[in-house]
């Protein structure tokens, strides 16, 4: 698994205890929106367009070291037909119940 100097692999990130349940539990619906959307095909073509125009280049694969891996990109105001508001709130309130259940 790849590791930088300046990044790591998202596995090597996601074994360290916690940290990424703390990441993700700060704002599990924001989250999830933003990594449903990003790893999606729609997301995907998004970012490559920007690359393909000067654009940033994201490596989702790999964690900045003491940064985070579960940021995404922003999805649009309007999501893709294939996902709904509504499901996002769902799974989001599954997040929260499964931490809360966790510390009883």
């Amino acid at each position: 698994m790849p590791r930088t100097e300046n990044a790591r692999f998202y596995m090597l990130y996601f074994q360290e205890p916690g940290l990424a349940e703390a990441e993700f539990g700060r704002d599990p619906r924001t989250t999830l929106r933003n990594l449903l959307f990003a790893g999606s095909g729609n997301g995907v073509a998004l970012a490559r367009a920007a690359q393909a125009s000067g654009g940033p280049s994201e490596n989702f694969a790999m964690v900045p070291n003491g940064g985070e891996s579960l940021r995404g990109s922003s999805a649009p105001a309007a999501l893709p037909s294939w996902i709904t508001e509504k499901d996002i709130d769902f799974y989001g309130e599954e997040f929260r119940l499964s931490q809360h259940r966790s510390k009883l």
